[in-house]
């Protein structure tokens, strides 16, 4: 009698094992929508089911679209490229991907394209509420409309009141305006209906950091440190932190522990080698931004951080190279964010936008593969509300704004730009030395139709 129900039992098992085989598609399908879900909120979460979801069936679109849509919070513009084609190809319903993409327009502040279909996706978000709410909010805030941004934000907490993220980004845009009070407020707020919520806990402990109140920014930081979307900033921040209140070895630990969840983040192998500078281990330093460097980074920080690893180690003449390169680059920089303000002011003055495209032109030869890990956006949000630093290409911006001046000016050669323009938005690499030409020929256009 026993053996018989063990029998059973193994029937059964391999009855079951065979349906589950047969449902591979659907369960798949099933955990990869709640890795959707979880995107547009918690990174980490929505990584774990993606992997739950691969192992169980590889060739499911919702797994392309949580992917992308990550890669679109991040603000890494060549993996949503990517995951969106790899979307359309699985056959993801056209609808969904013609919202994430006018999303992704939304965020990276192309609002002359998602601006007059805010109204429409309103209307009928498909469940994307908090994300079209989002996407906008941030749009709006690196085009330096905040009051645009808190309006939307409002009346995304007052719909969702238990929603911690329409708080957390509140916080960050008072932060930028450096309304310390109603930032504080804010991310507190926000941790309070979601204490793991990353944007908050960064937020706060960077607010803190600031204040000169490093011990207590360091009990935030930790929960920010994984997320995709803010955790290289928490690492720094809470390594920067730590070294403050003289605790190196934990300092360090940090950054070695953040430098493999982002082994690509030019923050955090900046913020290593100069811990590594500190402690006269110039050689470290070197080895670590040595495969950057020759990969043609034009990050100034990163350039300047090997030249002083260089002279450290005695290579004073390729150090300077270096050195001028980053002054170079923090020069040009400097020139086109001092007539920022004066653009977002008096939006008509297209020869203003022109003359901070030319100020930024010069490094787009140097522009490489690595610099495409933050998304592209118009020239006037090198100051965004996120306070990344200088978080894109000096050479994207000047192919955004030249490419919104031809275009509104409706010379010839706008068909031309839009190209470029896409080409580099998608991420399309191969057609760089082309967008260089393009841009080249913008210029010389517009010089000759000024007369000069």
């Amino acid at each position: 009698m026993k053996h018989k129900r063990v029998w059973w039992l193994f029937v059964l098992l391999l009855l079951l094992m065979n349906i589950a085989s047969w449902q591979r598609p659907r369960i798949a399908t099933w955990l990869a929508k709640i890795a959707v879900q979880k995107a547009g909120a918690d990174g980490l979460a929505a990584q774990r089911y993606i992997k739950l979801a691969s192992l169980v069936w590889r060739q499911t679109p919702e797994v392309a679209l949580a992917k992308a849509r990550i890669a679109r919070r991040a603000n890494n513009g060549f993996d949503f490229s990517r995951e969106m084609q790899r979307a359309k190809f699985l056959g993801l319903d056209s609808e969904i991907l013609e919202r994430e993409q006018l999303l992704s327009l939304a965020q990276s502040g192309k609002m002359s394209v998602a601006g007059e279909k805010l109204a429409e996706l309103v209307q009928a978000p498909g469940g994307d509420e908090a994300q079209i709410c989002e996407a906008y909010a941030i749009g709006y805030a690196r085009l330096r409309e905040f009051a645009k941004s808190l309006n939307l934000l409002e009346a995304w907490s007052k719909d969702h009141p238990q929603d911690a993220r329409p708080l957390a980004w509140m916080g960050k845009i008072h932060a930028e305006l450096q309304a310390v009070e109603p930032a504080e407020k804010a991310f507190s707020r926000s941790l309070t209906l979601d204490s793991k919520n990353a944007i908050a806990a960064q937020g706060l402990g960077s607010l803190l950091a600031d204040l000169k109140r490093p011990q207590e920014a360091i009990a935030y930081f930790p929960a920010a440190v994984e997320d995709p979307q803010v955790g290289p900033d928490a690492v720094v921040g809470l390594a920067t932190c730590l070294r403050v209140l003289s605790r190196l070895d934990e300092s360090l630990q940090v950054l070695e522990k953040g430098l493999k969840r982002f082994p690509d983040d030019y923050r955090v192998l900046r913020a290593l080698s100069d811990v590594f500078v500190e402690q006269g281990d110039y050689q470290k330093a070197v080895d670590l931004l040595s495969p950057m460097v020759q990969a043609g980074t034009t990050r100034r920080e990163i350039r300047y951080s090997y030249a002083t690893a260089l002279r450290g180690i005695g290579k004073t003449e390729e150090a300077s190279e270096h050195f001028e390169y980053a002054l170079e680059s923090a020069k040009r920089s400097n020139e086109a964010n001092l007539l920022i303000p004066d653009a977002v002011e008096d939006k008509s003055n297209f020869e203003l936008r022109y003359r901070i495209g030319e100020a930024n032109l010069t490094l787009l030869q140097q522009l490489k593969r690595n610099d495409y890990s933050h998304v592209f956006h118009s020239v006037v949000t090198c100051q965004s509300v996120f306070n990344n630093g200088c978080c894109v290409s000096h050479a994207v911006d000047a192919v955004y704004t030249n490419s919104d001046l031809i275009q509104l000016q409706h010379f010839t050669f706008a068909a031309t730009t839009t190209i470029a323009h896409n080409d580099i938005a998608n991420a399309q690499l191969q057609s760089l030395d082309r967008n260089i030409q393009v841009v080249r020929k913008i210029l010389r256009f517009k010089r000759a139709a000024d007369g000069r």
